[in-house]
């Protein structure tokens, strides 16, 4: 399991470092808007690469972690020394990750889907992938194994079985 969190890291790095890119172009279009005269040509190419950022590739980006997420839950879930012990999540949680990966590919295609439009739902600028898939997804996710694990807690003699227990798949 070592290269799938090696995986995870490298990704959520990638997903970070988009983040903040898309930030400062955000920044800069600010500071461009302010400062007279303000260029429309460079305003609108930086929003423009700000929808594709925020939007597309970072939904991909996301999509990427919640497989990576769901297949750890799957493959842990169905070890079969954390399965007697029931110290994992159990793998219908696994199956949320993956679902919300699905949620996030969806909304992947919208940057080929006409001109920007925020009133619009599914183009590069709309509300379905810049509104709805850039943070339900993940959060409904979160949530679920957020609740899971105030629910479950393991106790210490679950944690005693497991030590030792390789989820590897």
């Amino acid at each position: 399991m070592e290269w799938l969190a090696t995986l995870f890291f490298g990704v959520s790095l990638v997903y970070a470092t988009l983040t903040l890119v898309a930030d400062s172009l955000q920044a800069a279009t600010v500071v461009d808007a302010l400062t007279a005269p303000a260029d429309a040509a460079v305003i609108r190419a930086m929003m423009e690469s700000m929808y594709l950022m925020y939007g597309s590739v970072a939904l991909w980006l996301m999509a990427f972690l919640m497989a990576i997420a769901g297949f750890a839950t799957l493959a842990c879930a169905t070890s079969p020394g954390l399965e007697a012990t029931g110290a994992g999540l159990p793998k219908w949680s696994g199956w949320v990750a993956c679902a919300c990966s699905a949620g996030c590919l969806v909304f992947v295609p919208s940057m080929f889907c006409g001109r920007p439009d925020p009133n619009a739902f599914y183009n590069p600028a709309g509300w379905g992938p810049l509104g709805v898939a850039a943070g339900f997804p993940l959060a409904a996710w979160m949530i679920v194994v957020g609740i899971l694990m105030l629910k479950k807690a393991p106790t210490l003699t679950d944690m005693k079985q497991v030590e030792g227990v390789n989820c590897a798949a």
